[in-house]
C-alpha cells in the first residue's frame, strides 16, 4: 500500500523530526467501580480540506494537495478520581477471538500483549465501559447535534464487534420563521435537551499540512491556545428547507476509572462510517482531568475522521500550550479508497519521549519531545501519566459540518478489538 503522509505547519513554524525511539512499558489499571457516574470528556477535533491556510503565517504547499489539520478542544467537569491503591490487572482476559497472525506479527517486533478488549461477549461490558449521556454543553462544546444514549439501538455487540450506530428520526417541524432561511440556530436545536454536563470536541481552527518525506509536527506558540477558534457555521438540519426536524442519537463510551494505560502500543481494528457531518473518534484523556482540567491533563487522539472525506484519518495530541489547535498529522488511503469499505488497523506507539501513529503498519506521523524547545516541552509534554480510552460517533459539529441531503443514516463505527502491548524488555 502506498503511503501518503502529511506534515503540519502551524503559525509559520515547523520542526522536522526523524528516527524512531524505543517504546516504554504499558500499565493497565482497573477500578471496580460499577454504577459510577462519569462526566463527559471530549475527543480531539481537526479540520481537513483542500486549500491550505495557516493562522498567523504562510502555508507552504509542497508536492501535493495540502490538507487542513487543526485540533478540537474538550473540557471536562465533575468527576471523581478512582480510589488510590488499586491494583494493576488485566481486564476481559486475553483469550478472546483475537487474530493470531496479527498478534504474532506484533510480538515478532518485540511487543507483548498485556490487555485486550475483544468485544466477544453477548453484551457490552458495563464493568469496563461507561456511557456518557445527553447533548452536553453547547453540543459537547462543538455544537454537535446528537444525543448520546446507552440504548442498545445505539451501541451493541454484533458478531464479536462493538457497533456504535448513529440514528436519525423525524420529530416534528421547525417554526416557519426559521425554515424560511433553512438555518435554525444551534441553540434552538439543542435547547430542549441540553444538560449541565461537560462538553466534548471543540471548534477546529484551520491549520495547514503539506506532504513531506518525513512527518513533522509543528509547535503552536504559547499564545495559540484553545481560545483561538475559527468562525463556526450555523448548523441546519437535514432538508431544512422542507421544515423537517430531526433527532440524532449515538453513543459515547469511556473506560474512565475502570481502565487506564501509560505507554506502549495501542491498536484498534475498526471500520469507519462516512457521510457529511459524520465524525467518529477513538482517543485518550489524562486520568487526572478531574483535578487538572483540559488541556492540562493531555489528550491523545489515536484516530479521527471527517465523514465527508472518508479516505483520510488524523492523529493529534493536545496539551497545555497547543490546546485546541493541537499538534497532528493525517493519512490518506491511496487510489480513492475509503475507510468505510474495510477494516483497518490504527495504532499508536507511545513512550516517555515520543508518539508515533500508524495505519496498517505504516507510520504516517510522529511527535518527538526532544525536537521541542526545552522550555516549550517542559510545559507542553503532559503525557507521562495514566490515560483512559474513549470511543464515540458524533453527528455534526464545528469541524465536520452538519448532515445534509447526501448523508445516509444509520451510520456505524465498528470496532473489532482494542489491544495494548508493551515492549518485551
Amino acid at each position: 500500500m502506498e503511503l501518503t503522509v502529511a506534515a503540519v505547519v502551524i503559525l509559520g513554524m515547523a520542526l522536522v523530526t526523524a528516527g524512531t525511539l524505543g517504546i516504554g512499558t504499558t500499565r493497565t489499571v482497573m477500578a471496580a467501580a460499577e454504577g459510577e457516574e462519569t462526566a463527559p470528556a471530549g475527543g480531539g477535533a481537526m479540520a481537513v480540506g483542500g486549500g491550505a491556510m495557516v493562522k498567523g503565517g504562510e502555508a507552504i504547499a509542497a508536492g501535493g494537495g495540502a490538507m487542513v489539520v487543526g485540533g478540537g478542544g474538550r473540557v471536562n467537569g465533575k468527576e471523581e478520581t478512582a480510589a488510590s491503591g488499586e491494583e494493576a490487572v488485566a481486564v476481559n482476559g486475553l483469550d478472546g477471538n483475537r487474530d493470531a497472525d496479527a498478534d504474532a506479527d506484533v510480538s515478532g517486533r518485540g511487543w507483548r500483549l498485556v490487555w485486550s478488549e475483544e468485544f466477544d461477549g453477548p453484551q457490552i461490558d458495563r464493568a469496563l465501559w461507561n456511557f456518557e449521556l445527553g447533548h452536553g454543553q453547547n453540543g459537547w462544546g462543538n455544537r454537535e447535534l446528537q444525543e448520546y444514549t446507552d440504548d442498545p439501538a445505539n451501541a451493541f455487540i454484533d458478531q464479536g464487534k462493538l457497533v456504535i450506530r448513529a440514528l436519525r428520526e423525524e420529530v416534528g417541524s421547525w417554526p416557519e420563521s426559521q425554515t424560511a432561511t433553512g438555518t435554525p440556530s444551534a441553540t434552538t436545536m439543542a435547547a430542549a435537551t441540553t444538560q449541565a454536563v461537560a462538553p466534548g470536541p471543540g471548534p477546529a481552527p484551520a491549520m495547514a499540512t503539506t506532504q513531506a518525506a518525513a512527518p513533522s509536527p509543528a509547535l503552536p506558540p504559547a499564545s495559540a491556545m484553545a481560545t483561538t477558534q475559527a468562525a463556526s457555521p450555523t448548523p441546519p438540519p437535514a432538508t431544512a428547507s422542507s421544515g423537517v426536524r430531526y433527532r440524532y442519537t449515538s453513543a459515547r463510551m469511556t473506560t474512565q476509572r475502570h481502565y487506564t494505560v501509560r505507554y506502549g502500543r495501542i491498536e484498534v481494528r475498526a471500520k469507519l462510517p462516512e457521510g457529511q457531518g459524520i465524525w467518529p473518534a477513538v482517543w485518550l484523556l489524562g486520568a487526572d482531568i478531574p483535578t487538572r482540567g483540559w488541556p492540562a491533563c493531555g489528550e491523545i487522539d489515536l484516530l479521527e475522521l471527517v465523514g465527508s472525506r472518508p479516505g483520510t484519518v488524523h492523529g493529534t495530541i493536545h496539551g497545555p500550550l497547543s490546546g485546541g489547535v493541537g499538534i497532528g498529522g493525517a493519512y490518506t488511503l491511496p487510489g480513492g479508497q475509503k475507510f468505510s469499505e474495510d477494516f483497518h488497523v490504527f495504532s499508536l506507539e507511545w513512550d516517555e519521549r515520543s508518539m508515533h501513529w500508524f495505519v496498517d503498519g505504516h507510520q504516517y506521523f510522529q511527535v518527538l519531545k526532544d525536537d521541542m524547545p526545552a522550555e516549550y516541552a517542559q510545559k507542553e509534554w503532559v503525557y507521562d501519566h495514566d490515560f483512559f480510552l474513549i470511543v464515540n460517533l458524533a453527528v455534526g459539529g464545528n469541524w465536520p459540518g452538519y448532515p445534509d441531503e447526501t448523508t445516509i443514516f444509520p451510520q456505524s463505527l465498528q470496532i473489532d478489538y482494542i489491544r495494548v502491548y508493551q515492549r518485551e524488555n
